[in-house]
């Protein structure tokens, strides 16, 4: 496994040697300002971190001599974020349905995982307490931190997504705007849905709505531009990018499009 970096004038490679000739980068999520990492990657072999002028190095101690795969260390990993203020604790999601939730201050004995209802494409830290896992199965759901090991049925979801629709598909676009209490997600129709982060429900966007392609839109993202107010959302539809910016509330608060 290769990474290069880019700087103004020349090129820099990294290499990490896996046991594996099959490990492959699936996802980097680029670390917070607050943490003294660059990046972390999510591999077919687990998750790595790339810490300046250091090796990269696993993070679920894949290369440990004699270690054997616990439940909570991560495989086949699709997806990952930090916890919102908290640049220590990482989420990582893939092709099981076990999100992994790993604090990198303690042992990998003491990490802890919540149970989606199907694989895992995308994770997004909502805030300090609320993670949305979206995936096959029509699975999108918010789930409190604070009550994963809730008894005696195990952890449930706080809030689902009933309108969202996605029957197999791992690689999805989807985006939290959690200023706007809204997220965007791709469906399997060619179809993207934009949904209120308090209520579930899909919201009435109507520029939006009309959005209709042949596959499955997998370029979706909240950013503000310089003299913008409020996030717009954009998304990646054939040759174009197409933009829709939002702001106004409707009587029960939830967001519109402008």
């Amino acid at each position: 496994m290769v990474l290069t970096k880019h700087t103004a004038d020349h090129y820099e490679n990294f290499t990490r040697y896996s046991s594996s000739r099959d490990c492959v980068a699936n996802t980097c999520t680029p670390a917070p300002p607050s943490s003294d990492l660059i990046c972390i990657i999510g591999t077919t072999e687990g998750v790595l971190k790339f810490e300046p002028y250091a090796p990269l190095t696993w993070v679920n101690l894949k290369d440990a001599p004699a270690s054997k795969p616990r439940d909570h260390e991560p495989r086949e990993i699709f997806s990952l974020d930090f916890l919102a203020g908290n640049h220590n604790v990482i989420f990582a999601g893939g092709r099981s349905n076990r999100i992994s939730m790993m604090d990198l201050r303690t042992s990998p004995d003491e990490w802890d995982t919540v149970r989606h209802k199907s694989s895992v494409g995308h994770l997004r830290s909502v805030n300090e307490h609320h993670l949305l896992a979206a995936g096959p199965r029509g699975a999108m759901s918010i789930y409190d931190l604070r009550f994963r090991k809730a008894r005696p049925h195990g952890h449930r979801p706080l809030l689902t997504f009933p309108g969202f629709r996605n029957g197999a598909h791992m690689h999805f676009g989807l985006d939290v705007e959690p200023s706007l209490g809204i997220v965007a997600a791709a469906h399997d129709d060619g179809h993207v849905g934009v949904y209120s982060l308090r209520s579930g429900k899909r919201l009435a966007c109507p520029p939006v709505d009309r959005v209709a392609t042949r596959g499955v839109v997998r370029g979706v993202m909240f950013q503000t531009l310089p003299r913008d107010r409020n996030p717009s959302l954009f998304l990646g539809i054939g040759p174009n990018v197409c933009k829709y910016s939002f702001g106004v509330r409707d009587e029960a608060g939830e967001v519109l499009e402008d």
